[in-house]
């Protein structure tokens, strides 16, 4: 190993350190008074430190929340990797998304609450990052449904369109159990959803 690649390895650490110790201040407190100072503290580095890495404490949360979206990306790869029945696969893709969003609820939760300043104040080119990742989630979920015609198991929708569907009742559920206070498992509506999501909810 090259002292470069030691030194890119030990930013990304300490990178990766800071953006832990924000995560878990922004789970704490309130996100308005959880300050740099504390996430440097937390951390145990300098503010100054901080400010190599970071612009300012919503360039932190932006980076934060782009790490999760990534890792829910990666996860969904695994998932549909690990399932080929695409019965099996539609409740599998939400149940990994619920159980996602349920494990990681500090940050989604920070999102949901904020989400009108954020949209003021972010950025361009991190508003057009984020929505290319999610376009990529969407093509990724769409190619299953593509991968799926020939079964003869949707009716003949367009693919996206069924993927956004499916997508919105996930959302929906997420939103009502965030303001709901969190009260149970979001996961446990797997079920629910995959029901209303085939079948509807006209008794056959």
């Amino acid at each position: 190993m090259t002292t470069l690649d030691r030194r890119e390895r030990e930013r990304a650490s300490r990178r990766q350190e800071i953006l832990n110790a924000a995560k878990m201040l922004f789970a704490q407190k309130d996100f308005h008074e959880a300050t740099l100072d504390d996430i440097a503290e937390a951390a145990e580095l300098s503010k100054g430190t901080i400010y190599l890495y970071f612009k300012n404490k919503d360039d932190l949360f932006f980076s934060l929340m782009e790490n999760h979206i990534i890792g829910l990306i990666e996860l969904m790869r695994e998932t549909l990797q690990k399932y080929g029945d695409i019965d099996t696969l539609i409740l599998k893709v939400i149940e990994t998304h619920l159980g996602y969003f349920e494990k990681n609820n500090d940050i989604f939760k920070i999102i949901h609450t904020e989400r009108g300043r954020f949209e003021v104040n972010i950025k361009n080119e991190f508003r057009k990052k984020m929505i290319n990742k999610f376009l990529g989630y969407i093509d990724l979920l769409e190619k299953v449904i593509e991968d799926n015609r020939g079964s003869g198991f949707f009716k003949d929708y367009d693919s996206k369109s069924i993927v956004l569907a499916l997508i919105g009742m996930i959302n929906s559920f997420t939103t009502q159990w965030i303001m709901g206070g969190q009260r149970g498992s979001l996961k446990t509506k797997s079920g629910m959803i995959y029901d209303i999501f085939l079948h509807g909810t006209k008794k056959q």
